[in-house]
């Protein structure tokens, strides 16, 4: 579930990735049944959190950087709708208007789309 604030949209938390994470990581898994596992952290393999957990912080993507368009490339049924999805409400419920392109019509995302806007007091307008 995004959240938008005035540091900008949350995308969840994470910390800087450096060489010695990597490390940790090989050294886990050249000892069998040693990779750390963190629990309870949404999104991404438990063992990417686990090497950096002390070092999590908010990581939120600040609205001037949502001000033109993007591109989300992947497979077949590897998210990008559901990015779409986090961005368009985060971006709905941040300051200034919002316009929303879905080539694919997706129900989905128009009705998050529309309850974002509903929630945030905001104008919905769908153009087909």
């Amino acid at each position: 579930m995004s959240v938008a604030s005035s540091h900008g949209l949350f995308l969840g938390r994470g910390f800087p990735w450096e060489q010695r994470h990597t490390q940790m990581i090989e050294t886990y898994l050249s000892q069998e049944g040693a990779l750390p596992v963190a629990r309870d952290v949404p999104g991404g393999h438990p063992a990417l959190h686990a090497v950096g957990m002390e070092e999590e912080e908010n990581v939120y993507l600040p609205f001037s950087e949502m001000v033109a368009q993007s591109l989300h490339d992947g497979a077949t049924r590897s998210g990008k709708t559901e990015l779409l999805r986090i961005l368009a409400r985060g971006a709905i419920l941040g300051p200034g208007s919002t316009l929303l392109l879905d080539p694919q019509g997706s129900r989905k995302l128009i009705a998050s789309a529309a309850l974002a806007a509903y929630r945030a007091g905001k104008r919905f307008m769908l153009i087909t």
